[in-house]
């Protein structure tokens, strides 16, 4: 079976130690600059769709959306590694919203740039 080929993840990033007043973080696997005009169009959608993002945003407690450049293998590798430790690889498909901070770290371990 040839694995999915996720090409973004996201989470919400608070300050070290804090509940609030964080930001989303997109890694998205493409080759190229970080895009700026993609963390601006996400930001604004998110604001249209969720009155408590919006809402943030307005107050100042939620920051901009940050898009980070992954490496375009970023998340195959992720893929496989989950499948040598022995998932079934139906369960590791689409996996959009990854449950932990490990998986996150390993991912956005190969951003070589950022873009708020």
């Amino acid at each position: 079976m040839t694995p999915a080929r996720r090409c973004a993840t996201r989470r919400f990033a608070c300050p070290e130690g804090e509940q609030a007043g964080g930001h989303h973080q997109v890694a998205v696997a493409f080759s190229g600059p970080p895009a700026p005009a993609l963390a601006a169009a996400l930001d604004r959608r998110l604001s249209q769709e969720c009155a408590d993002h919006a809402a943030g945003r307005g107050s100042g407690s939620v920051g901009p959306v940050e898009v980070i450049t992954v490496h375009p293998d970023a998340f195959l590798w992720e893929w496989e590694r989950s499948a040598r430790s022995g998932q079934r690889p139906p369960r590791i498909k689409d996996r959009v919203y990854l449950p932990d901070e490990e998986t996150w770290t390993r991912i956005v371990a190969t951003a070589p740039e950022v873009a708020a």
